[in-house]
């Protein structure tokens, strides 16, 4: 039994991602962090996500607060969105970075089936304010 979401494809999380302790930060769209923001594109069934391709289940996360505030100006959506600050231990899951071309500082977070990230999330920046 695999203490990752037993739907991750073979060889998922990758071999580079490792066990961290660290504060993360990522994109949510309510007003308060809630469970369903800790879940992944392939956990949520978004449209268009590939459920073979183990990035799909990650949570997309940045490192640092300068990793951010780039995010907030290459892409423009998420200053409509509330980011959270988040911290995460060996215990609850593997990080790896993902960067693009875009967003260098980009990673991936692939959360344990056990883990519970929601209580120990703030929210860090609120649309408008950014």
């Amino acid at each position: 039994m695999t203490q990752y979401h037993e739907e991750l494809p073979v060889s998922c999380p990758p071999g580079g991602a490792a066990n961290v302790n660290a504060e993360l930060f990522k994109a949510i769209d309510g007003r308060q962090p809630n469970v369903d923001d800790f879940k992944s594109f392939a956990e949520k069934d978004r449209e268009g996500i590939d459920k073979a391709l183990c990035q799909s289940w990650g949570l997309s996360v940045w490192p640092s607060m300068d990793a951010v505030d780039h995010a907030l100006k290459t892409y423009k959506f998420f200053t409509k969105k509330r980011i959270i600050k988040f911290s995460v231990t060996p215990a609850d899951g593997t990080l790896m970075v993902t960067p693009s071309s875009a967003q260098p500082e980009h990673h991936t977070f692939w959360k344990y089936r056990s883990c519970n990230l929601l209580n120990s999330c703030q929210i860090v920046i609120t649309p408008g304010q950014n």
